[in-house]
């Protein structure tokens, strides 16, 4: 059973941590990478009352620049600050920078690391857990393989308790969307195999491009059509100055209904993103988009592999893919990070649409993003 694997009595991480700051309220909080997740980590902690004092980064182009209004400091310059210093440190680079505090001498008993988002963001805790713990069940039931139920358990630990190594342990060596590793009724045959050449693609959340490039790379540029699904403008214009042959591309969210939506803006390095949820709990900018559904762009247009990671709303948008999934029976990769109840309320949809479905689980990063169902009836 999958209860018997958790982790239900270890303190979260990102609780600890806080629990420290507000003992001591004068303590200079630094984040040690200047990145993606070094700012989503400043706008969680921000979001939630606590004060973050500076960047520190090794890129000497970010040096002596500011981000979130904070000011971006040397290596150098974090070792020789006075007082209580507290360093967090959530990247991929957690060795050399941990390496480079203790050739400092560094006190390492003054170095954080943990996972904010679930804590945070989704509120995923022991009690949801509990509460939710028939459902989860079920779910790990459905998996279809021993190394998906491996990383179902990781995720969940990692998620309850900020331990970024959950997630490190869990972590496909392969491409996300493209796992190698997936076998069908532990045969040979592989449903991603790149010697398939004969893929209809929707890309639901086609941001840069960069997944559907990703596709015709991983396929050896032989495929049928790519549907790229993108609401950012911005976004879209970066699509289509790639040219990408044999793509259309629709300039729409896609949830279950026509009509009109608010959704939030948020942004990630250069890119924004339209989002169902707010990252953080301050005011973020919201804009009002075009929607339909995925049943209607396509009109019943054949579909082999659908992959789809819209920010929280996976949900809605499968629903209103119901007719293309039940007759096509793609291939499927859906993100499944976004919302705490996404492992319960998508796996269980997308079994109640087509109950042959075989799904299995990878993670892809080292945080709590990027974990993908996929599911296949072929």
């Amino acid at each position: 059973m999958l209860i018997d694997s958790l982790e239900l009595n270890r303190e979260n991480l990102c609780q600890t941590f806080c629990r420290y700051c507000n003992s001591f309220p004068d303590a200079k909080i630094i984040i040690f990478g200047a990145g993606s997740i070094g700012k989503m980590t400043h706008d969680v902690l921000v979001s939630h009352g606590y004060k973050v004092d500076s960047f520190c980064d090794n890129d000497i182009n970010k040096q002596g620049t500011y981000i979130r209004g904070l000011k971006v400091i040397s290596f150098d310059q974090l070792v020789n600050l006075d007082g209580n210093v507290q360093v967090i440190l959530n990247d991929k680079y957690y060795i050399e920078k941990m390496s480079q505090l203790e050739s400092a001498h560094f006190p390492i008993n003054h170095t954080w690391r943990f996972e904010a988002y679930s804590f945070f963001f989704k509120q995923f805790t022991t009690d949801y857990l509990i509460e939710h713990i028939d459902d989860f069940e079920k779910t790990f039931a459905l998996m279809n393989d021993s190394k998906s139920k491996y990383v179902l358990e990781g995720y969940i630990n990692g998620s309850l308790t900020g331990d970024i190594s959950f997630f490190e342990n869990i972590m496909s060596p392969d491409k996300q969307y493209f796992p190698m590793d997936i076998r069908c009724d532990n045969n040979e045959y592989n449903p991603f195999d790149p010697s398939f050449a004969q893929h209809i693609f929707v890309d639901v959340g086609s941001c840069d491009g960069m997944s559907s490039c990703d596709f015709i790379e991983y396929f050896h540029h032989a495929y049928r059509r790519i549907y790229a699904i993108e609401p950012m403008k911005e976004s879209v214009k970066i699509i289509k100055e790639k040219k990408i042959p044999k793509m259309i591309v629709y300039n729409i969210a896609v949830t279950d209904i026509k009509g009109s939506k608010q959704f939030y803006i948020s942004e990630l390095d250069s890119l924004r993103m339209a989002a169902s949820i707010p990252l953080v709990k301050s005011s973020q900018g919201k804009q009002s988009f075009y929607v339909d559904t995925i049943d209607n762009i396509l009109l019943g247009n054949p579909v082999t592999y659908m992959k789809m990671d819209i920010e929280g709303n996976e949900l809605l948008a499968l629903h209103g893919a119901k007719k293309t999934i039940q007759i096509n029976k793609p291939l499927l990769a859906i993100a499944v990070d976004h919302k705490r109840d996404d492992l319960i309320t998508i796996v269980s949809l997308l079994h109640d649409f087509v109950p042959e479905y075989k799904f299995y689980l990878r993670h892809h990063t080292h945080m709590s993003f990027d974990l993908v169902l996929y599911a296949v009836a072929w």
